[in-house]
């Protein structure tokens, strides 16, 4: 300190003091009497800390559905994000500098994955799938792949087809001729390990969530085609394309994807198929050539789910049955041959379910599982003879009911609901339907089960599950295999995983013994397998293959 410092601070008017300012400390980073000292630490691990006993708390507690642990998890992401960002920037005490620097990198990494990863779709328990965004789509690859296709002349559409007549063992309609998913006398080998499954075709399909039906010869489906919703039908010995018809329509849903969901049947050479968007056509199975076409919601005064129009249209006698869930049309059975609305009837919400038919108490009926529920009508008028409110949140109910005998149905849904074993009974003019027994250990969201026995077999949010159909107790649980599909193939269960994978497990109540497996076609995969004759056929939104599996 000079002379001139020293007089000025005995004369009062300057403080003096050796130590630096504060604003100098804060840009040099030295200690300030007064000032806290050193890099803070502890609030970042007490954000972390306290965020996952939270998550742990939430992910325990919504353990029976697995779409809001999803979601409960990404708020929590965002959350301690937002409040680490937060302790970096004001409460860590680190240098100015250090800090704008660390938010400049995590600003850049962010902006690196905006352009080099994409989300490609999302899987069944709502986790993004993510691919780098220079690899092609699948309908990049889809439209790629039809082009070079039909430029090498591979193509059979020049081939005339003169009749489709049905073969013993053909798959006519979603889940089989009683739409349970069973087959009998399969013939199939289970020694994968020695004599694997022996690939026929395969190739990139359209985007969608519709399986395979099977017909003399012809393997029948819906592909989303760029902006065409497109029935397809296909050699199925060769998986050539035969013929397409096209709609100018394309639905677009971000959690479940993009296309039709719901499979094609077939019926006295013609071939029902309902769009996305309500689109309900009848085309000539042979050719492809319209017969006739109608939208079943502009019909209904009804709006298109939020995730697609799914049922696949049913047909007996002389009608085509759909839900289209409006308010004066919730059922409408149109004249298969014209298309001329027969009746319609009831105002529930449609869902995500087929129409089927059942022999219940002596009495052919017509169930539908809707968004309030599972009903029961007159399969000549669609009057309603008897409900039982079944919902969730979101109203979805995806899953067909199964009738166990005559007078007993087993229902399950996901979101937490679970699985209901009915009684219906009729007194007089009176129908109604009691529940027996409700189970939370079965929660199918949109996977059919099986039934054998006394046992059902089914995916509880992706995990295979054994449940008493005496009691609905769980006898056992094993196999996380997501949300696939499953076939019941004489006492196998044939499962096709969310990952494109195919098993055999024996359908028997005393354990899980998975026997086979191999990995059959990639990508997400919800579209149920069919099995026709020894012949596997199996689709995504990315690929369709066949496969040999008889003995």
């Amino acid at each position: 300190m000079d002379q001139a410092d020293e007089n000025r601070a005995e004369s009062g008017r300057v403080p003096v003091t050796d130590e630096p300012s504060a604003e100098v400390a804060q840009t040099e980073n030295v200690d300030v009497p007064g000032r806290p000292k050193g890099f803070r630490w502890w609030p970042a691990v007490a954000i972390l800390g306290i965020a996952t006993v939270v998550e742990s708390i939430l992910w325990w507690s919504m353990s029976e559905n697995r779409p809001n642990q999803s979601v409960s998890m990404w708020l929590t992401t965002i959350t301690v994000s937002f409040l680490l960002l937060m302790w970096w920037m004001f409460a860590s005490r680190l240098r100015w500098r250090t800090r704008f620097v660390g938010l400049g990198v995590m600003i850049l990494l962010g902006i690196a994955a905006r352009y080099s990863v994409r989300v490609e779709e999302y899987s069944g328990a709502v986790f993004p799938i993510l691919a780098f965004r220079w690899t092609p789509t699948a309908e990049e690859i889809a439209a790629e792949y039809r082009e070079a296709h039909s430029e090498s002349g591979q193509d059979e559409k020049s081939v005339p087809i003169e009749e489709v007549v049905p073969a013993e063992g053909d798959v006519t309609i979603f889940r089989g001729a009683d739409r349970t998913g069973r087959i009998v006398d399969a013939g199939i080998r289970t020694n994968w390990d020695e004599q694997p499954p022996r690939e026929i075709w395969r190739h990139p399909v359209g985007l969608g969530w519709s399986s395979f039906i099977v017909v003399d010869g012809l393997a029948f489906t819906q592909e989303q085609r760029e902006e065409n919703e497109t029935v397809v039908c296909y050699n199925a010995e060769t998986g050539d394309e035969i013929w397409a018809h096209t709609d100018s329509v394309r639905f677009s849903e971000v959690l479940g994807s993009d296309g039709p969901r719901a499979t094609p049947t077939y019926f006295d050479g013609r071939l029902y198929t309902q769009g996305a968007t309500g689109i309900l056509n009848c085309l000539d199975a042979r050719t492809g050539e319209s017969i006739w076409a109608t939208n079943i919601l502009e019909d209904a005064g009804a709006k298109v789910l939020s995730w697609g129009m799914s049922g696949s249209p049913l047909v007996y006698d002389d009608v085509v049955v759909v839900n289209a869930g409006g308010d004066d049309a919730g059922l409408i059975a149109y004249h298969r041959l014209t298309g001329d609305r027969v009746w319609s009837a009831g105002n529930g919400p449609a869902s995500y379910s087929s129409p089927r038919l059942a022999n219940i108490l002596g009495e052919q009926q017509l169930l539908i599982f809707n968004g309030n529920g599972l009903s029961g009508h007159d399969p000549t008028t669609g009057e309603e003879l008897w409900n039982f409110p079944w919902t969730t949140g979101p109203k979805v109910n995806a899953v067909l009911p199964y009738p166990l005998d005559e007078s007993r149905i087993l229902i399950s849904t996901g979101y937490g609901l679970g699985a209901a074993l009915l009684e219906v009974k009729h007194e007089g003019d009176q129908w109604s339907a009691e529940q027996v027994w409700k189970s939370i250990r079965l929660k199918a969201k949109f996977n059919d089960f099986v039934v054998k026995d006394d046992y059902v077999y089914g995916l509880d949010e992706g995990v295979l599950t054994c449940l008493d159909l005496k009691t609905g107790k769980r006898v056992w649980k094993a196999g996380r295999y997501g949300y696939g599909q499953i076939l019941l193939v004489d006492d196998l269960l044939l499962i096709i995983t969310e990952s494109g994978e195919v098993l055999l497990v024996k359908a028997e109540p005393k354990k899980s013994q998975p026997l086979a497996r191999f990995q059959a076609i990639g990508g997400k995969t919800w579209n149920h397998a069919t099995l026709v004759r020894g012949r596997l056929f199996v689709r995504n939104a990315r690929e369709a293959a066949c496969y040999d599996i008889s003995k």
